[in-house]
This record gives structure tokens, sequence and C-alpha cells, in this order.
């Protein structure tokens, strides 16, 4: 997997990529997002896969997309879950595999993926786990990929301690495991 860093920084290290999901996008944006180079669109269904390649066919555009997958394991004491089942956002990580074949994919300009399994968590434990296998998740559905994976969004999971009694995240070991992890993405 490549870093998923392209284009130039600006003087406020912005790299010029814009992430739109689809379902925030209306459908006079949505012709223009297929056609800048510069936004990846999160595709959450197999209808949204087709609808984004048949605009791309109509505009000539080669959209920039990535799958967001709704893994099966879930992040343990999360204030709100999005793995571990059918959810309203993502595509179901066993149907991911079929949608990485569909030929229309192929016509897109393929970036990655969306593992979104959960948020506003304290417990540095589930992180870590959480995010362990996020990563394997990532690496197993890149061999299906049609392209390339350069772009990967793994999710935060990180809470803010908002009541009395909740204590801060651990964030170093977060970030001890994140280390190891990119030493394993990007050998």
């Amino acid at each position: 997997m490549g870093s998923g860093q392209s284009g130039e920084r600006d003087d406020n290290g912005f790299n010029g990529i814009i992430l739109f999901d689809y379902f925030k996008v209306t459908a006079g944006g949505f012709y223009y997002v297929t056609k800048d180079t510069s936004v990846i669109i999160n595709i959450e269904s197999e209808n949204e896969l087709q609808r984004i390649s048949d605009i791309g066919q109509h505009t000539g555009a080669k959209p920039a997309v990535a799958i967001r997958v709704n893994p099966a394991f879930e992040l343990k004491n999360s204030g709100m879950k999005m793995g571990g089942g059918a959810k309203p956002f993502g595509i179901d990580e066993e149907l991911v595999p079929g949608i990485l074949s569909r030929p229309e994919l192929r016509e897109m300009d393929f970036k990655g993926f969306h593992i979104f399994c959960g948020s506003q968590n304290l417990n540095s434990d589930a992180i870590v786990e959480a995010q362990k296998k996020t990563v394997q998740l990532a690496l197993n559905l890149a061999d299906l990929a049609p392209q390339p994976v350069s772009w990967l969004n793994i999710g935060g999971g990180l809470g803010i301690p908002y009541f009395p009694g909740e204590a801060r995240l651990n964030v170093g070991a977060i970030g001890e495991s994140l280390a190891g992890l990119s030493e394993q993405l990007f050998s």
C-alpha cells in the first residue's frame, strides 16, 4: 500500500485531497466531484457504485473512489458503533469482495478503503485491537482490489471524556501501536 499522499501541499499543509461521502452530495455537486481528481468519493452501496459509473461515463471522467466498509467486528466500548453487522452507511464486509470484482470499478480511479468500526471510545486497548483488525482487513481486501491501494482511512474511534469519572484516553499506547501498523502497511 502506498502512503495515500498526492499533490503538493499548500502553505497550510493541505495536499488537495477532499473526501466526499456520497449521501452528503447533491446531484449537481456529484457531477462536479466525479470530474475533480482531487476528490475521493466513498462508495457506500452497489447502487452508488452504479450511479458513479453512469455519471463518469456521461461526463467522460474517471472518478476517484474508495469503498466505505462496515467491518464484521466492532470497536468494543464505543459510544457510536459502525461495525459488527449491517449499518446505514457503508458496505458490509462480506459484500465487499463482490463489489471489488465489479467491472464498473475498473473504469474508476480506485484509491482504497474507509473502514470505520466505531467512535467515542476511551479504552485504548479496545482501539488498538480494532485498529489491528482494521489493518488486517484492509490488507486482505487490497489483495482483491482492481488497482493498488493508495489511500486508507482506518477511522479514529478516539473519545473525549465528557462526564465526571471518565478517564483520559491513553493516546501514547495508540500511537505506539499505529507506528507498528504503519510499518506493516508501508513495507
